[in-house]
């Protein structure tokens, strides 16, 4: 994101980069939260079990808290617990604020979405990844 500050570009592009943007942090957060639970159940659970658990993480689109606290309370009750205290407004609002975009984005709706908006939910939304990484982990 650091690249697209260049004072140089003009409005509608740095808007154009903004929603490309959006879209990608999105997918990666998405994304990344599938990856960690699959890897999860692979490395913890009989190979028939892994296969269910994966192809039920795998479903998993635009994740919001509700949605993420389903998913893990599949896994484990006290994660649950867990992340619905680590899920702070400021967390809950960073996601829901980048999936709504990415929404909005997809469905050619006006966004809104700048660039400053996006580093502002990029960082707290992507604590949400490193500490569900941090459950699977422990």
């Amino acid at each position: 994101m650091a690249r697209a500050n260049a004072d140089a570009l003009p409005d509608e592009v740095r808007s154009d980069l903004a929603k490309y943007l959006c879209v990608r942090v999105s997918g990666y957060i998405e994304q990344a939260v599938r990856e960690i639970l699959e890897q999860y159940a692979q490395t913890k659970a009989h190979e028939r079990v892994a296969r269910v658990a994966g192809r039920q993480v795998s479903r998993l689109q635009n994740p919001s808290k509700g949605h993420l606290l389903e998913l893990v309370d599949a896994f484990d009750p006290e994660w649950k617990t867990q992340l619905e205290t680590f899920l702070t407004d400021e967390r809950d609002g960073a996601l829901t604020s980048i999936m709504s975009n990415r929404h909005q984005i997809a469905h050619g709706g006006d966004s809104g979405i700048t660039l400053v908006r996006l580093r502002e939910w990029a960082k707290p939304a992507m604590e949400v990844v490193d500490f569900l990484d941090g459950l699977c982990v422990r």
